[in-house]
């Protein structure tokens, strides 16, 4: 079992790992130099980023007043004791010892610690294996080949490399029926992230039944690997009402519901789908509904254009992700056009741009858009669509009768069985 340590034991531990005898509250020497230290650290090179941890809040740590470092502060201690390991600074003999603090502040404040795996440990001999086949994976996406910036932000500028493009993804929902209309931002490589990332907005509707103070996220990278994009991610619940509450208020509940994340992501695109209808294309989601059960579902993906190509940033709160019936899409496409040319969006989606350049949008073009949409996320498996709908010819006393034709549309996302959702 991984070692162990009450808060109060962690500076004790520290010092002994460091100067290699148990701490003495009477060694006020070997005490102060600690102290010292860790000023200095605060002083140096983690100054800009531990303002939590001042001159004082080291003091107390030692008697007289002996106060339990807090998260924050265990986050400064760890990377303190990770910089003195690098520079040759830990006590003769106390290597075992200042790995299991170092593995231990790692556990505390939500960080994967550095693993030395030996055959003496087959769990952490597991967990290296998983890690590095996750690692495989990241390494072939960046070894893919694919255009990214062709595929998912055309008509951007690709010299930016800061530049966002923003999707609206449309599925049908757990709720009998209706559409969920999210909102999905794919951000470039920058110098935090050497690769794709996305976050996925869902709002719950405005409409009583609609789940409407439900706000949820996904957030994640994007793999480019065989034959399609991967957005895997891991999903959280906000608890607070985007719609009226102050931004400040939502962004700070936003961030502490990152750490405690409720589920898994996963939406996919097919690069030959993108290939063949750039702008608007199908994928699949594997992902979680309003309850947090785990629902699968078909996608559309109706691109809105890239910050670049638009010439301004556009959030949730403008594109007001939600849920609807089929019958509003059309109104909501209006309006979402209307919105960014209201902006003066340059260049739209291409598929966008190119149902806006004809004469009919407002009378018939809009409702082009949304069958195409709705033909999209019919969840209905093809086998069956592509049977003939019509029965060849029935018997019934004595006469032949054609039976009507059946309109195949599964409208529903697929979700798993519970107890308030059983089969029968």
């Amino acid at each position: 079992m991984p070692k162990a340590f009450t808060d109060l034991e962690i500076i004790p531990e520290m010092f002994r790992v460091l100067r290699g005898k148990p701490f003495d509250s009477e060694d006020k020497e070997g005490a102060k130099a600690l102290k010292a230290s860790l000023i200095t650290f605060i002083e140096g090179s983690a100054s800009g980023r531990r303002p939590v941890v001042t001159k004082m809040t080291v003091h107390n740590w030692f008697p007289p007043r002996n106060c339990a470092p807090k998260k924050e502060s265990k986050r400064f201690l760890l990377e303190y004791l990770r910089d003195q390991k690098s520079a040759g600074f830990i006590a003769d003999g106390m290597k075992a010892e200042g790995d299991a603090l170092i593995k231990f502040l790692s556990r505390t404040v939500e960080e994967r610690p550095a693993r030395e795996v030996s055959a003496a440990e087959p769990d952490e001999l597991l967990d290296s294996a998983v890690i590095h086949r996750l690692g495989d994976l990241f390494r072939a996406s960046r070894r893919n080949g694919r255009p990214v910036v062709t595929d998912l932000f055309r008509n951007g500028d690709h010299n930016d490399g800061a530049d966002w493009s923003y999707f609206l993804v449309f599925r049908y929902s757990t709720n009998r029926g209706e559409l969920l209309k999210s909102f999905l931002v794919i951000q470039s490589p920058d110098a935090e992230f050497n690769g794709y990332g996305f976050n996925h907005f869902v709002w719950g509707g405005a409409k009583k039944g609609q789940n409407r103070y439900v706000f949820r996220e996904c957030e994640g990278a994007v793999l480019t690997l065989e034959k399609a994009y991967y957005f895997v991610g891991y999903n959280y619940v906000i608890g607070a009402d985007k719609r009226a509450a102050d931004p400040a208020v939502f962004e700070n509940a936003r961030v502490k519901a990152k750490a405690h994340p409720n589920g898994m992501g996963l939406l996919a695109a097919e690069y030959e789908e993108i290939t063949r209808n750039c702008g608007l294309f199908s994928g699949v989601a594997m992902t979680l509904a309003a309850a947090h059960q785990p629902i699968i579902s078909r996608l559309a993906f109706l691109h809105l254009g890239t910050k670049t190509s638009l010439g301004f940033d556009i959030s949730d709160r403008d594109m007001q992700p939600r849920e609807l019936s089929p019958k509003e899409l059309v109104g909501d496409l209006k309006k979402t056009v209307k919105e960014l040319r209201r902006r003066g969006g340059r260049v739209l989606g291409i598929q966008l741009q190119e149902a806006i350049a004809e004469k009919n949008w407002e009378k018939s073009g809009a409702e082009a858009l949304a069958q195409k949409i709705l033909g999209m996320i019919d969840n209905t498996p093809d086998w069956e669509r592509s049977k003939d709908q019509a029965e060849r010819s029935k018997r019934q006393g004595g006469r032949a009768i054609r039976a009507a034709r059946v309109k195949r549309v599964a409208e529903g996302a697929i979700e798993t069985f519970g107890p308030n959702r059983p089969r029968e």
